[in-house]
């Protein structure tokens, strides 16, 4: 059974999050059109072994913000005030695409909030992923501006086409559910920034993950982040889309458990 939410003030942002399991502490960062709720299978998984905290980024799932602009660095920052108002020094890190960039900020901006760092299907934080996909990103756009009608073409670019025909109901979360559209342009403009997070010196390990069916973030944009980062290790699981939280928790969550356990 899945906990309650619970509701924390950290950096001026009411944050919505769900908390589970003991443990070692594990922060999971959802994507841009996500919210928690992307790891709920994931989380009750790794919830056997560690106290999985999932939660809301700002203009996501139930966390309240102001309307107005913000940086990748300060959701970095949000991050950081929430490892602290947790009453914890630092934790395990879990980025999944945006929550990758997202991640990195939080490495690169306060280091010693964070022990392991997982980045999972994203990339390098200050390039455009139109960059990295330009024929893809461009098609997702084109979509994105009628969701309703659009929805199954866009649940194709995140996952493998086997995966959506046996699970037609996965199609429903890129109709747009209830976030407005001030939203969706705030946390857009997120991806678009130029800021880099510099993880050259980052002092714990740090694992990167990608699927060889990613259509979103291309497997050697994850890869080629890899290379920045020194003694990262990376790994491809085959088969795999761009949400593998959500279409393969137990491979993602036994990748991710394995590199947590390891003796430093």
């Amino acid at each position: 059974m899945s906990a309650a939410m619970e509701r924390i003030v950290a950096n001026g942002i009411t944050t919505a999050l769900r908390r589970r399991g003991s443990g070692p502490p594990l922060l999971l960062m959802h994507g841009n059109e996500a919210d928690h709720a992307m790891f709920d299978a994931l989380a009750e998984i790794l919830a056997d072994g560690f106290t999985v905290v999932a939660y809301d980024q700002r203009d996501c799932g139930q966390t309240d913000n102001l309307a107005e602009a913000y940086t990748l660095a300060d959701l970095g920052d949000d991050a950081a005030a929430l490892i602290a108002a947790l009453g914890l020094s630092r934790a395990h890190v879990y980025g999944s695409s945006l929550g990758g960039l997202v991640a990195q900020s939080l490495a690169a901006r306060h280091p010693d909030r964070v022990d392991r760092l997982v980045l999972g299907n994203t990339w390098q934080a200050g390039i455009n992923p139109a960059e990295l996909n330009p024929e893809g990103i461009r098609q997702l756009a084109s979509y994105r501006a009628d969701l309703a009608a659009n929805a199954a073409k866009i649940a194709e670019f995140f996952f493998p086409p086997a995966f959506i025909a046996e699970r037609p109901s996965i199609i429903e979360m890129f109709r747009g559910g209830g976030r407005s559209e001030d939203k969706r342009a705030r946390r857009g403009a997120v991806i678009a920034q130029t800021g880099r997070a510099d993880l050259s010196h980052f002092p714990r390990p740090v694992l990167l993950i990608t699927g060889s069916e990613d259509r979103v973030i291309p497997p050697a944009a994850t890869a080629a982040l890899a290379g920045t980062i020194p003694g990262a290790r990376l790994v491809t699981l085959d088969g795999i889309g761009h949400a593998g939280a959500i279409q393969a928790p137990e491979r993602v969550a036994a990748v991710i458990a394995g590199f947590l356990r390891q003796a430093a």
